[in-house]
């Protein structure tokens, strides 16, 4: 258990004063309650009883069930106090609401808490559950301002502050947009170079892109051009087949009859 003082909204939490517990057997009186109200956030942090190495005292635990199981039966069967440590069940993640209710406080688990009590309503009931606990020597009460300076004050001071219950914000989506900026900037000087190299790849392919596309409308205009040269030649005539060529035969001449001598010699005796 920490004597963290819980802080408020936007101031980190300061180390407090340790509660005035003395001795190391367990007996009646041995522990003091001390609350703890921060007047910004009206959360009430209490320190109930626990075993350590540095004050190894017997019957913590029964004490302390004691206490929430009385506090419990005075506020309706649900318990005005919560445990808070510094992660949560995983033991790894953060949990952001620990700096404003370290420990035992008022302040509801869960992603949306909320405030059970006003602080003066709590520390009332908490004197009568603790008057109830022979371990309990005292009950002491002390509040944090803004600037987390801590002072004690009586109960009916703290009644007089009228402290209302104020409404709580969401420091999840808060640390959530801290840690991504933070991120952000750690690796911005890291992947500068990676973005250099992405930007030289991205305008050499971009090139490539322009030069592939100058390539394909040089060809497509071309063939546009073919396509309308071509519609605008008038047709070109019918050839008609050649018919055969005439196949000239010539007749040959009749050679001169040659009448021999004794013919002649006939057809002058016939005349």
């Amino acid at each position: 258990m920490s004597s963290t003082i819980p802080s408020g909204w936007n101031v980190d939490a300061h180390d407090g004063n340790g509660s005035s517990m003395s001795g190391t057997s367990a007996g009646a009186g041995v522990w003091d309650l001390d609350v703890v109200v921060n007047t910004q956030t009206s959360i009430a942090c209490v320190e109930l009883p626990y075993f350590s190495k540095e004050r190894p005292l017997q019957g913590t635990k029964p004490a302390r069930e004691s206490l929430i199981k009385l506090l419990t039966g005075m506020c309706n069967d649900i318990s005005p106090l919560n445990f808070r440590d510094e992660t949560e069940k995983d033991r790894v993640t953060p949990d952001p609401y620990y700096k404003v209710a370290p420990g035992w406080s008022t302040l509801s688990g869960g992603r949306r808490p909320y405030i059970h009590l006003a602080p003066a309503d709590f520390v009332v009931k908490l004197k009568r559950a603790a008057s109830c606990v022979p371990m309990v020597r005292a009950t002491r009460v002390f509040v944090v301002d803004a600037q987390g300076n801590k002072r004690q004050v009586t109960v009916d001071e703290l009644t007089a502050m009228d402290i209302k219950v104020q409404a709580v914000p969401n420091l999840y989506k808060q640390a959530s947009g801290t840690s991504s900026g933070a991120a952000s900037s750690s690796s911005a000087g890291s992947s500068s170079l990676d973005v250099l190299n992405i930007m030289e790849k991205q305008t050499a392919l971009e090139q490539q892109i322009a030069t592939m596309k100058a390539l394909m409308e040089q060809v497509a205009a071309t063939a546009a051009a073919s396509m309308a040269t071509a519609r605008a030649a008038p047709p070109a005539p019918a050839v008609e087949p050649t018919p055969p060529s005439a196949v000239v035969v010539e007749e040959e001449e009749d050679e001169p009859v040659r009448v021999s001598g004794r013919a002649r010699g006939k057809r002058v005796r016939d005349e």
